[in-house]
């Protein structure tokens, strides 16, 4: 199978590239690198950054102060925003597929099937609004519990499904206004910039 990871996300030196990670709007290099391996060969296919505390305190209150404009984001433009992610996952299925084989050894079938997985969730959530429930309607009282954002989630995510994990993170925060910052497992750092 071709190398072709994703030539936005990464430099190419010596054959293998190398990748940034997306931290407070800039690309930077992390604190050290982790070489990506495909399973299949053995090869190191590419480096990836690995944050280190400090980072990590950046990445969390940059999500902090995104997440103060976020929370007021309409409903309509949240879906809008998860339909124009899923569009651009449709357009890369196949590129995604293949480096979610690469990265994590599946094969390319299944790979398909976690990116099909992936689109189906992201249009299913994009779908969803959370109105207030109304508890108590009548001459005693109104009660209505409403959804609100409340603040930042990390979420770490586990190795077998990277790629849907992130969507069904990202998607379920668009769509509830909940401002995540995710870090996958070791094994897929790769993968997790194919999901952008």
């Amino acid at each position: 199978m071709k190398n072709d990871l994703n030539p936005g996300a990464a430099v190419q030196a010596e054959g293998v590239r190398r990748y940034a990670m997306l931290l407070d709007g800039e690309l930077v290099d992390g604190a050290s690198s982790i070489p990506v391996v495909d399973p299949a060969t053995e090869e190191i296919i590419a480096h990836a950054p690995a944050a280190d505390a400090s980072q990590l305190e950046q990445a969390v209150a940059s999500a902090k102060a995104a997440f103060d404009g976020w929370k007021n984001v309409a409903h309509a433009e949240r879906v809008a925003l998860i339909h124009r992610i899923a569009d651009a996952i449709e357009a890369r299925r196949e590129e995604i597929a293949r480096i979610i084989t690469l990265e994590v050894g599946k094969p390319i079938t299944a790979a398909r099937a976690d990116v099909d997985l992936s689109l189906m969730w992201a249009r299913q959530v994009a779908g969803v609004e959370l109105k207030p429930d109304v508890l108590q309607d009548d001459e005693q009282a109104y009660v209505e519990v409403q959804y609100k954002p409340i603040g930042v989630v990390a979420a770490i995510i586990p190795w077998n499904f990277p790629f849907f994990q992130t969507v069904l993170q990202a998607g379920a925060g668009l769509a509830d206004r909940q401002h995540r910052r995710r870090q996958a497992g070791a094994d897929q750092p790769v993968e997790r910039d194919a999901a952008g």
